[in-house]
């Protein structure tokens, strides 16, 4: 809500109005306190505007659903252009700065191949299907 000097006048008792140099100071001070805009003119200043949830995302959902450009989709248009995309470096820094500390992801299991055992199906002629552990 603005506080314009015409709604402080109106408050005031009509017999001791104080100077309106003093009573635009009050709405400066007051905008400066409560972190709000001093419109001493009451101009059109697109404050509402600005402060509403941005449009383009949404529309950027409807006209192309599920597909975000990047930096990627540039690299891959434009190949004779170098293009640095800060947040996948600083999320390579990040994975080397745990790895270092012995906080990354842990190393994949080797698997052999030797030990490992499998199910074999074998057709049997009494036409049903049986399943038996063996090694392959």
């Amino acid at each position: 809500m603005t506080t314009t000097i015409s709604t402080i006048v109106k408050l005031l008792p009509t017999k001791a109005l104080p100077p309106r140099e003093r009573l635009q100071e009050l709405a400066k001070t007051s905008a400066r306190i409560f972190s709000t805009t001093y419109n001493p003119h009451n101009a059109r200043t697109g404050n509402r505007i600005l402060r509403e949830r941005l449009r383009g995302p949404t529309l950027l959902d409807y006209y192309f659903p599920g597909r975000r450009f990047g930096v990627v989709d540039l690299r891959r248009h434009f190949p004779m252009m170098s293009f640095v995309d800060e947040d996948e470096r600083q999320r390579l820094l990040d994975v080397q700065s745990k790895k270092a500390r012995g906080k990354g992801a842990p190393k994949k299991k080797k698997v052999g191949n030797d030990k490992k055992k499998k199910a074999k199906i074998v057709r049997g002629g009494g036409g049903g299907e049986g399943y038996v552990r063996a090694k392959l």
